[in-house]
């Protein structure tokens, strides 16, 4: 039976879960800081692994790390070489001089699960690691993967993320840059502001609930007439009603780490009103992503996990998050 790991490159820190046998035999967490300064010991991780599932960003369409070009590279990350890098780019360089056995993960644009007319004017509908949160959710909740229709709300330390699943696919995403104001982040941004303020890639892990107010793991317990909690969880209810949309059911499965902080899940037991709210699960001690990430791997690997990858049609991912931008301007 394969020995795989999947990898999750959070905003914070990066995790990693290892399966083999469908035992896990690694639960590992490192730092970002700590990654982008010595990414040789991501290598160290991997090492030893007949397959990984690489960080992969704003996704790619299924691909070998061995065969990764310039252009991938620029995809997966949205940053040109040279520029300043949050590790990412650095580890899949790695991977490929080390001949990791690595592979890509598409992110929710890529899939030909959600329509077409969906991803129009769009670039992160969901990252890579979301699809994989995703994954996670369907293998901990569902036996019959064709039973699972759920909207995935992750909620991390920088951003949400809000992925519509119906009958074991995805059909819909609403990424970070998409969603509502998040922990570190402000989310989707009115244009008149983005104008004005002349909008750079750093600007998006501002504006969000810690720069509104000061906020620690307690934040959720204090009251709420909390301008800054207020802001951010009406968001995120607001998000997981516009997903709905493309959902039949009204499942909510919570991930990430803020989703965790003691009281959040309360209120959001106590708003979403209609809805069935419920904690997404795990397996290991490591990220909702990476958990996710690992069965995906084992599935590519031919283990266990195979049937729920080929449902998901995550091999038949194609095109570029670039594709079907109708808007003008300079990039």
């Amino acid at each position: 039976m394969p020995k795989v790991i999947g990898v999750d490159p959070g905003t914070t820190r990066w995790s990693f879960t290892g399966l083999e046998t469908g035992n896990v035999f690694l639960e590992e967490t490192l730092e970002t800081a700590v990654v982008i300064e010595n990414p040789h010991k991501v290598i160290e991780l991997l090492k030893g692994a007949d397959l990984v599932a690489a960080p992969s960003g704003y996704g790619l369409p299924v691909k070998s790390v061995g065969e990764l070009t310039e252009d991938d590279l620029f995809q997966i990350t949205l940053k040109k070489r040279g520029g300043k890098n949050v590790g990412v780019r650095d580890v899949l360089l790695m991977m490929k001089n080390e001949r990791v056995n690595g592979f890509t993960i598409p992110s929710v644009k890529h899939l030909p699960t959600v329509p077409s007319f969906r991803k129009i004017n769009k670039i992160d509908m969901g990252t890579a690691d979301k699809v994989c949160s995703a994954a996670l959710a369907i293998k901990q909740n569902y036996k019959d993967f064709g039973d699972a229709s759920f909207i995935l709300a992750e909620i991390g330390s920088a951003f949400n993320a809000f992925i519509s699943v119906e009958g074991g696919r995805i059909v819909d995403g609403i990424g970070g840059t998409l969603a509502s104001g998040g922990f570190m982040s402000c989310g989707g941004i009115d244009g008149e502001v983005a104008c004005l303020k002349k909008i750079t890639k750093k600007s998006l892990f501002t504006g969000g609930l810690k720069s509104i107010a000061p906020a620690d793991d307690k934040i959720f317990l204090k009251p709420q007439d909390n301008d800054a909690v207020n802001y951010f969880t009406e968001g995120i209810i607001k998000d997981i009603r516009r997903a709905s949309v493309s959902c039949s059911e009204k499942t909510v499965f919570f991930s990430g780490r803020v989703s965790m902080m003691d009281g959040f899940y309360e209120i959001m037991e106590e708003r979403l009103q209609g809805f069935d709210v419920r904690a997404t699960g795990g397996f290991a001690k490591t990220s909702h992503a990476s958990q996710g990430a690992a069965l995906i791997a084992d599935g590519m690997a031919g283990g266990g996990n195979k049937k729920m990858v080929e449902h998901m049609k995550l091999k038949n991912a194609k095109g570029s998050v670039l594709d079907d931008i109708f808007i003008s301007g300079g990039v």
